[in-house]
């Protein structure tokens, strides 16, 4: 079996694309990456949002209590349908709605 300059060529260009895509694919890794530390530290480490369950287990109230909340005028944020809430909005929801007395 010989290989002709055409057949080199070819199996060159085949390496050549394989090795972009696993430079590209760990470049895209190794950002995201960077990103998501860059969110977690800028956040003190904490999500930016939370679900229902994670808010009523952080208040130490039912999933029913944060429904009625947000009925209140807690503010929630969307995506799609999935409900979500900023835990900084809600700290200053409950101080400016709630007292201590």
């Amino acid at each position: 079996m010989s290989f002709n300059s055409k057949d080199y060529n070819l199996l060159i260009s085949f390496f050549i694309d394989q090795v972009a895509t696993k430079v590209a694919d760990r470049l895209k890794s190794t950002i995201l990456q960077d990103l998501e530390g860059q969110i977690a530290s800028s956040t003190g480490g904490q999500k930016l949002l939370i679900d229902t369950k994670e808010l009523a287990d952080q208040l130490s109230v039912s999933p029913s209590t944060i429904r009625k909340l947000r009925d209140q005028g807690m503010p929630t944020v969307f995506i799609g349908d999935a409900v979500r809430f900023e835990p900084e909005a809600v700290k200053l929801f409950i101080n400016e709605n709630f007292t201590n007395e």
